[in-house]
């Protein structure tokens, strides 16, 4: 059992009983069968994290996981938010990895620092200035 905070929940007979029935519904690992991998579940899993509230401990959904999924995988979903794993590519498979998100693109409405200097000195026309002639550092 439980050796924390949360182990008056996790060593209630209700909880016993409701984690037994669960095992017993799915007895394959849920991160596992997604993978395509057939592993025993040993732990009743909440799928929301219930922190320590006493309904949704006792009431909230639940999947079954074995030791590793629950430990690691499962731990660094809810730390970071999504998961490590690579395709045969070497490239992240969950959508909300960073890696798969879209980056921003240059800015192309702006003109840079790097755009007045290499302009001589002389104002690029897309600058804002507020008279004419005036550069972007208020020569």
């Amino acid at each position: 059992m439980p050796a924390h905070r949360y182990a008056y929940l996790y060593n209630s007979v209700t909880w016993r009983k409701r984690a037994k029935r669960q095992l017993a519904a799915e007895p394959l690992c849920a991160m596992c069968l997604a993978r395509q991998a057939l592993t025993p579940a040993t732990i009743a899993d909440h799928l929301q994290p219930h922190r320590g509230n006493r309904e949704s401990f006792l009431m909230g959904a639940l999947q079954s996981l074995c030791a590793p999924c629950h430990d690691g995988r499962k731990q660094q979903y809810e730390l970071h938010g999504y998961q490590l794993d690579l395709g045969a590519d070497g490239w992240p498979l969950d959508a909300a990895h960073p890696a798969n998100q879209p980056r921003p693109g240059p800015r192309v409405d702006t003109p840079t620092r790097t755009d007045y200097r290499r302009n001589g000195g002389r104002q690029r026309s897309g600058w804002p200035a507020s008279r004419p002639g005036s550069s972007p550092r208020g020569y």
